[in-house]
């Protein structure tokens, strides 16, 4: 069941928000995680930050458990980061952009205590098949109105695997400039159409962009992201 909210009259991307269908069976607020974590990072959108919250997820999860890192994304950034931080990087990175991604993941994932997928953009099949190997999808999005608006394709994959996969979605707002009105909007904005928007939200810094290629020794914003995760707080 699709269940749409009309929202008050105010700002773009509030209005934009609208439009955003959730399904009520598999976007949904969750109990305490148990082990093993199975995780996919993913949206239909590029450029929201898919790479960079796999990436610190991961090794924030491998301080609690031996954890593999699937880099799915053909353009392989999340290789080609753990390459170069070398030995230090502290998670195993393997990169199946392959429509057998499930199977690979499922034939390997009871030797982890956890499991992060990251999914490049415009590849539904990719994400279809992470999703299906997945107990929780995070989808990142930044409070713009262009990527507001493209969320409900994702949103509706994951409508679309429930009859085969049951998923919990949490929206992780990224990018965000704090005290602007584009982020309350986005914020408010989501949360009236009762999509599980995590109450934790990851600014827009310069740390982030230059963490690429070196080992992840501080997680930031992603220590409260998973926090929030581990307790399932969705707000």
């Amino acid at each position: 069941m699709v269940s749409t909210v009309p929202l008050p009259a105010g700002s773009q991307i509030a209005a934009s928000a609208s439009t955003v269908t959730a399904c009520r069976h598999t976007v949904r607020p969750s109990g305490r995680y148990g082990h093993p974590v199975r995780l996919s990072c993913g949206n239909l959108k590029g450029g929201v930050g898919k790479s960079t919250s796999a990436v610190f997820l991961a090794c924030g999860l491998s301080q609690r458990g031996r954890t593999l890192l699937v880099d799915a994304d053909p353009q392989g950034s999340i290789l080609g980061w753990s390459e170069d931080a070398g030995p230090g990087f502290g998670v195993t990175v393997i990169a199946w952009p392959t429509r057998d991604l499930a199977k690979r993941v499922a034939a390997v994932a009871d030797d982890y205590e956890h499991v992060v997928i990251d999914t490049g953009p415009s590849q539904e099949h990719l994400l279809r098949q992470a999703v299906a190997v997945s107990d929780h999808l995070i989808v990142p999005v930044p409070p713009s109105l262009m990527d507001v608006r493209e969320l409900a394709r994702t949103l509706q994959l994951v409508d679309d695997l429930e009859p085969v996969r049951r998923v919990t979605a949490h929206v992780l707002l990224t990018k965000v400039r704090a005290g602007t009105t584009a982020a309350r909007d986005a914020r408010a904005g989501l949360t009236e159409q009762g999509l599980p928007v995590l109450v934790s939200q990851v600014s827009l810094r310069e740390f982030y962009s230059r963490a690429w290629g070196t080992p992840v020794t501080k997680l930031e914003d992603y220590a409260a992201v998973l926090d929030e995760l581990l307790s399932a707080r969705v707000a």
